[in-house]
């Protein structure tokens, strides 16, 4: 069932949501049968929740192990096969995917209170990694923070962030400005270039821009676009109504083209050229 969530939820990202959702009844239902109420401090009892993380974490250790082009082509060449530059540019758009896939949905099981913080430090840690990052790590690294930011934040205000004998589980103000700072770092020494630092591109250097503006603003554009993701039936639904309006004007468009009125040449309301044909045929007889 671990396997079957994931991996859906990886190639459907539109319904990460719903799929965090799912895991979050199913802990609730695994936790009550054990007789053990559904609060943060009985996850360590549910072998579900157990199962996704260590899940979570091989898909994770899977996509980062990936050989480059120069390795995948000489495993090719070795087993009689080709590898070309537009095979790996495939591969590379199905690990970005798959990648963008996990992003969304762990951070939504982390604003479900299923993803501890030290795991979510990990993933910043793998991501932002100065020796090896790349744009599409740096992107998904953007993701993340867009989706449990607010959360954390909202945490460190109220106090529940980062105290306890448990405050490694979770983020402290010092170690969420820190990854801040990690993307300034990274946003600051590409536009300027710097000769021996790692940088990322254009877009991604704006996309880091973008993000920190919008944190100092209290992630307002993303209240601004936070909408519950559709169901199925709702997404149906919409799928349907737009099949509808464009057969009534495909339906229109041929009453335009074939069966206009007045002055039109359909069979209602033109004129009807076989009559005036005939007209013309009796008047040249005569």
């Amino acid at each position: 069932m671990v396997q079957t969530i994931f991996r859906k939820a990886q190639v459907e990202h539109t319904y990460s949501k719903f799929y965090s959702k799912l895991c979050s009844t199913i802990v609730k239902i695994d936790l009550e049968s054990q007789g053990k109420r559904a609060i943060p401090n009985n996850l360590k009892f549910c072998s579900f929740r157990k199962k996704l993380l260590e899940y979570c974490r091989s898909c994770f250790e899977e996509i980062f192990l990936q050989d480059d082009f120069e390795a995948l082509k000489k495993k090719a060449e070795d087993s009689g096969k080709k590898y070309s530059l537009e095979d790996h540019k495939e591969l590379m758009l199905k690990r970005q995917h798959k990648l963008f896939g996990n992003i969304e949905f762990v951070g939504e099981l982390f604003t479900c209170h299923l993803l501890r913080g030290d795991t979510a430090k990990s993933i910043f840690e793998h991501l932002l990694n100065v020796e090896c990052f790349v744009d599409d790590t740096i992107e998904a690294a953007i993701k993340f923070i867009e989706k449990i930011g607010p959360t954390i934040e909202e945490k460190i205000r109220q106090g529940t962030e980062g105290k306890g004998a448990a405050s490694n589980r979770k983020f402290s103000q010092e170690e969420y400005d820190t990854i801040l700072g990690r993307f300034n770092d990274i946003w600051r020494n590409s536009v300027a270039a710097k000769e021996g630092t790692r940088t990322c591109g254009k877009r991604i250097q704006k996309l880091i821009q973008n993000m920190l503006e919008n944190q100092k603003l209290g992630w307002k554009k993303l209240k601004q676009n936070d909408k519950d993701v559709k169901t199925k039936k709702q997404v149906e639904i919409d799928m349907l109504k737009k099949a509808q309006a464009a057969e009534q004007t495909r339906q229109k468009q041929d009453q335009d083209d074939g069966y206009g009125g007045g002055g039109g040449r359909g069979q209602r309301g033109g004129r009807d050229r076989a009559g005036d044909n005939r007209r013309n045929d009796r008047r040249d007889n005569e």
